[in-house]
């Protein structure tokens, strides 16, 4: 398969994505994240060394997620001494902070959730 080929497949796929759901289902997903924060604080469990860093990498996530969301809506953007009205999307914010998403997720699960046993929980977390 040529890279033209890979890009007309991408395309196509990319158009059967339907936005609103995907938007509905983010919004969930932080929601539930907040509710499980919150729940976190309700019932105080003894935590290990580290895992109180997990609620500060979580809402960094939240925060993150719904700047994207935000950043992603057009915004109207006016030119001086004209009535014209520009939309656009402040992509390079989008990216840096999906860039920040992925490295947030991936220091979640080295740290706390990819490991066999505490001892290597504790070695990673003090690396």
């Amino acid at each position: 398969m040529n890279p033209q080929d890979r890009i007309s497949i991408l395309l196509s796929e990319s158009t059967k994505v339907n936005l609103k759901d995907l938007n509905e289902s983010v919004n969930e997903i932080i929601m539930l994240q907040g509710y499980l924060i919150q729940k976190v604080y309700e019932l105080k469990p003894k935590l290990k060394e580290g895992e109180v860093y997990i609620e500060t990498l979580i809402t960094k996530l939240i925060f993150a997620s719904k700047s994207v969301i935000q950043l992603s809506k057009p915004q109207d953007f006016e030119i001086y001494k004209s009535k014209a009205k520009i939309e656009i999307i402040d992509s390079p914010s989008v990216f840096i902070l999906t860039r920040s998403i992925i490295e947030t997720f991936l220091t979640l699960e080295y740290l706390y959730f990819d490991s066999d046993t505490d001892a290597e929980n504790v070695f990673r977390f003090r690396l």
